[in-house]
């Protein structure tokens, strides 16, 4: 699985959490060393804008459905 999440989203959502380990300073280079997997066999894209329990659904039938090497 994969949640798929801009850069700009992830960023703001690292200024959000006051005192977390990882500042949003570091969001960019995260996005230049990511290799996306979306479009891979296997790999199931779940977009970050959706609600949480949205993702969980998506991610419960996919591994329900899917039947993986």
């Amino acid at each position: 699985m994969f949640i798929d999440i801009d850069e700009v989203q992830a960023a703001d959502r690292a200024r959000s959490r006051s005192g977390h380990f990882f500042p949003d300073t570091l969001v960019a280079s995260q996005f230049e060393a990511l290799e996306s997997p979306v479009g891979e066999r296997g790999v199931l894209s779940v977009p970050a804008s959706q609600p949480l329990q949205a993702q969980v659904d998506a991610v419960t039938h996919w591994l329900i459905e899917t039947e993986l090497p």
